[in-house]
């Protein structure tokens, strides 16, 4: 199978107030926790930011073609940078994401975006979005569409149980945007 995997960086933390795939849990960053996780499915990992400090990861960095319009920038640069069938996106906020529920949505339709529905709402991270996504994609955003739902309706998608996802893993789809959801987060960790 050919898959790439993009872990996604390059928000502003602001209500967190510092960089949140960089916050230390059990003594390693988020991010790394995610690449280790997700190290198993594919060798080929991106971190997209800006930000230099992720170099210690050793992972390659990619910089957003088009900044500052949120996840919508982010999956524009990775669709245009990707070779691969598919690209599986992760959000670097996210550190109860676990491999065998990932392997779910890779056994989806290839052709298709692959993301949850939880509680009737698309969660569109983790997901699976193919490279041939690429066109269609920038010329949405660049009309002036950010909003992640208005996006994917352009797409065939494939909704997997998020409910059922969290019958095994109650944590899983958890990001973290406040100190307080961090020290939550942490709890939960141990």
């Amino acid at each position: 199978m050919s898959l790439n995997i993009y872990i996604l960086a390059g928000g502003k933390s602001s209500r967190m107030g510092q960089d949140k795939g960089l916050l230390q849990m059990q003594d390693k960053p988020i991010v790394q926790h995610l690449i280790e996780t997700v190290k198993p499915l594919s060798d080929k990992i991106w971190i997209i930011t800006e930000n230099e400090d992720y170099l210690s990861m050793g992972i390659p960095l990619l910089k957003d073609t088009l900044p500052n319009i949120g996840p919508a920038g982010g999956i524009d640069t990775i669709l245009q940078h990707s070779t691969a069938r598919q690209n599986l996106i992760l959000s670097c906020d996210m550190p109860f994401v676990v491999s065998d529920a990932l392997e779910v949505f890779l056994k989806q339709d290839p052709s298709n975006i692959t993301i949850a529905k939880l509680h009737g709402y698309p969660e569109v991270f983790p997901g699976i979005y193919p490279s041939h996504c690429a066109a269609l994609w920038r010329t949405t955003v660049l009309s002036g569409v950010y909003k992640m739902s208005e996006l994917i309706s352009k797409f065939p998608t494939t909704f997997v149980s998020g409910e059922k996802i969290m019958e095994q893993y109650p944590h899983f789809f958890v990001n973290m945007n406040t100190p307080t959801e961090f020290e939550q987060a942490l709890r939960w960790k141990k």
